[in-house]
């Protein structure tokens, strides 16, 4: 059975839009990532494979060809699929970074997921910046991550149920 404990990094994750300049160890990284991947999958693939660029000379390429905020993020992940269920991208991306968020939180690390417009003409040039393989679908989101540089409250939000 859950306890209190078990839910705070759901109950306290918050979306964090600006970023202190200490980059997320790598070693940290690597045990979120082991969350993330615990992540459901369509038929249990687990087709995900995580490109993640703290460099600041490949972030500053990054942020100038998709020309979207990473608010300062010391850290950007991408994900790609590898071999996906067809129809199934979008969730099995949306539920590993889910899992990858929770558990930043609960290493006090921030988030934000960040929607990108693409595929479009700039997708060959961030697969290349990112060195991934043609044969990797790259999903059109990512995850500025780092230690947050500000506060947001918990919302107090309402539960909208129907019940039959």
């Amino acid at each position: 059975m859950a306890t209190t404990m078990d839910l705070t990094a759901l109950t306290t994750r918050r979306s964090v839009r600006k970023f202190k300049a200490d980059p997320v160890p790598q070693e940290l990284m690597q045990q979120i990532l082991a969350k993330a991947v615990l992540a459901p999958s369509a038929m249990g693939k687990n087709p995900w494979k995580f490109y993640v660029v703290s460099s600041p000379e490949v972030l500053d390429k990054v942020n100038a060809q998709t020309k979207k905020p990473s608010y300062g993020a010391p850290t950007l992940v991408f994900t790609t699929l590898v071999n996906p269920i067809p129809g199934f991208e979008m969730y099995d991306t949306a539920l590993a970074h889910e899992n990858l968020c929770i558990a930043a939180a609960a290493f006090n690390v921030g988030s934000v997921i960040l929607a990108y417009n693409y595929p479009t003409d700039t997708t060959p040039t961030l697969k290349t910046i990112l060195g991934v393989p043609a044969e990797e679908m790259l999903m059109p989101v990512g995850i500025a991550m780092g230690y947050p540089d500000m506060h947001t409250a918990t919302p107090n939000r309402q539960i909208s149920a129907v019940y039959l």
